[in-house]
């Protein structure tokens, strides 16, 4: 399908949330696009989440943080455009390999610690760091995604406990976040610890 009459999108409408590659029409290179659709008539506050979550993504810049190029809005389907990586993710890069060294296992969760601690700066709590989610670059670098919306939004919704479930596993979920309560920066580095137990 054509988003916003600039980006062939290999998704289709209905599927909520998922990301699926496409590519600028004017350009040759593929991006990931998160596609987001929305019930105009009691979506709004998803909508305006989604937005604030483009706004944050977009103003920040890390080496190991997943790039935003662009978002906008095609309908009842908002979009984020975001760099794709060719993988594999860290559970797939581990599932290969066993347990990793002491050494790599420090090294790349000092990777992932320094961008959190950027995005958490920009006042992004992630609520999504696990290995399914930790994904490699085309050089070898790991990345962390930006999905989530900025900190200091409430989070103890029923329809945010809702969402939680399908974003995450639950041995990467902080006790804050399966009980429904107020998740800051301490629940992405919870879900940090639960990684570095996997690696």
């Amino acid at each position: 399908m054509l988003l916003a009459g600039r980006y062939r999108w290999s998704g289709r409408s209905g599927l909520a949330g998922w990301v699926k590659p496409g590519r600028p029409m004017t350009l040759g290179w593929d991006v990931a696009i998160k596609v987001q659709q929305f019930d105009p008539a009691g979506g709004q506050i998803a909508f305006k989440r989604f937005q604030r979550e483009a706004r944050s993504a977009a103003g920040l810049q890390h080496p190991n943080v997943v790039t935003i190029f662009d978002s906008g809005t095609d309908g009842d389907m908002a979009f984020l455009v975001m760099e794709l990586l060719p993988g594999p993710t860290l559970e797939a890069y581990v599932a290969d390999r066993g347990p990793l060294s002491e050494r790599e296992a420090v090294a790349l969760t000092a990777v992932v610690a320094s961008s959190l601690s950027a995005a958490h700066r920009a006042g992004v709590v992630l609520r999504d760091i696990k290995p399914t989610n930790l994904m490699f670059d085309a050089r070898g670098g790991l990345k962390i995604p930006l999905r989530n919306r900025p900190s200091g939004t409430d989070g103890s919704g029923t329809a945010d406990r809702d969402q939680n479930r399908h974003w995450h596993s639950a041995l990467h979920l902080s006790p804050e976040q399966l009980t429904g309560h107020q998740v800051d920066e301490r629940s992405d580095l919870y879900a940090l610890g639960c990684v570095m137990t996997t690696m």
